[in-house]
């Protein structure tokens, strides 16, 4: 794609830099939000924007939503690895037994600290984790942690077929 003008950018969706200094906006990806792409719309200022991304780009971001996404089994497989005696994790290197993406370890520990299935403090580099008694079963989908991400996921779905719709 060839831009008239002598500045272009390549504008990566998690960046806000000054549109100003740039004569076309190259969107290359879907934004995750929608907030991001309608605020590169308002401050462009009548530039050019050019929307680099297809519908295959859009169902590898739901990809993307899925690899971090926390199932009920990665739930699982982290209590049962706490209740080992497995207390003690580094952040930047997970056991390999837990075999997780690290957002979605996060998640997951985010998720069971909030409904009250296990202690968490943090230090440095460490998680130190404890198990909690919890006398009735608990809905981890009900976290606030949860709900944000399937929010987001809903949220993301709805804008993608919009700009799907638009045929731009």
């Amino acid at each position: 794609m060839n831009c008239k003008k002598e500045n272009g950018i390549l504008f990566f969706t998690n960046s806000l830099e000054p549109l100003k200094y740039y004569d076309d906006i190259i969107i290359y990806d879907i934004p995750f939000k929608k907030e991001i792409f309608y605020y590169i719309l308002y401050h462009s200022q009548g530039k050019k924007i050019h929307l680099v991304f297809n519908e295959s780009d859009i169902y590898y971001n739901l990809k993307s939503f899925d690899e971090i996404f926390p199932q009920r089994k990665d739930f699982i497989k982290l209590y049962k690895f706490i209740e080992k005696g497995n207390t003690i994790l580094f952040k930047e290197h997970l056991h390999p037994h837990l075999n997780l993406n690290p957002i979605k370890f996060l998640f997951c520990i985010k998720a069971m600290q909030e409904i009250g299935l296990i202690n968490v403090k943090e230090r440095d580099n460490i998680f130190m984790l404890s198990k909690n008694s919890v006398p009735q079963k608990v809905n981890i989908e009900q976290t606030q942690i949860m709900q944000r991400i399937f929010s987001a996921k809903k949220e993301f779905i709805e804008f993608a077929k919009f700009l799907v719709s638009q045929k731009i």
